[in-house]
């Protein structure tokens, strides 16, 4: 079933005060959308450090990867095998929750 489109029209064109109050529209549009990107990079973040955690407690020293492969066997095969690692935690400052913003509301000339 196809969709009804409604035909646009044209109404008027924006007065000097429209225009200004589009321009404070977009920036706080603007604004919100750089909120959007800092709130997500913050989730992003806090999935890096879970990962991070869950690696080094598997493959980092005493993890259960390393346990498996421990003992004289393993240690005469592999003489050259440098010691586990562990990925450092991003530092507390990436991990602030950052608040998410109500989207703004559209200019006063578009519900004319």
């Amino acid at each position: 079933m196809e969709e009804e489109r409604v035909p646009l029209r044209f109404v008027r064109y924006l007065t000097a005060q429209d225009q200004r109050e589009l321009a404070r529209y977009q920036s706080k549009v603007a604004y919100w959308q750089g909120n959007l990107n800092e709130h997500i990079q913050h989730r992003i973040n806090v999935g890096t450090n879970q990962y991070r955690e869950a690696m080094n407690r598997a493959f980092g020293p005493g993890g259960s990867f390393h346990r498996a492969f421990t003992g004289p066997y393993w240690e005469s095969q592999h003489l050259n095998t440098p010691p586990p690692t562990t990925l450092p935690p991003l530092p507390p400052e990436l991990l602030v929750e950052v608040p998410v913003m109500p989207f703004p509301s559209p200019p006063a000339f578009c519900f004319r």
